[in-house]
């Protein structure tokens, strides 16, 4: 049986996963806000952060941090940044890190940043090139 690796701290797990330096200031915020017990590797999706209280797992990518309960709690740990529901799971919220790193099937990386703004009426991510479409 396969079991999680457990990081030894954010900045090992930034290391194993080459996250961008530019998020690093925006993963410390989400710790200081929302009390963390453990980080683990997930191949799938970067890193799981397990609250030391209720409340469902966050997750950090290289673009991106989902699991916030609340648009309040997303908006206090990653300030400045965009914040939206996360479709895949109802309730939480997501929150777009300044850089993006987007992988595609090939391997190659894209580094620029690929949204725009969150809307404020259908709340999805704008695209660069334009508005949502919600209009």
């Amino acid at each position: 049986m396969k079991t999680d690796h457990e990081y030894a701290s954010l900045d090992d797990a930034i290391r194993a996963r080459g996250f961008p330096d530019e998020n690093v200031p925006t993963y410390r915020s989400i710790l200081k806000t929302v009390p963390v017990g453990c980080l683990f590797e997930d191949s799938q999706r970067g890193v799981r952060l397990v609250r030391s209280g209720d409340g469902p797992d966050l997750w950090i990518t290289y673009g991106h941090a989902s699991g916030f309960v609340s648009e309040d709690e997303a908006r206090r740990a990653a300030p400045g940044c965009s914040v939206g529901p996360t479709i895949e799971r109802p309730g939480e919220w997501t929150v777009i890190l300044p850089k993006n790193l987007h992988r595609y099937p090939n391997g190659s990386v894209v580094t620029t940043k690929l949204y725009g703004e969150v809307c404020p009426d259908c709340f999805m991510e704008r695209s660069l090139e334009g508005p949502c479409g919600c209009g």
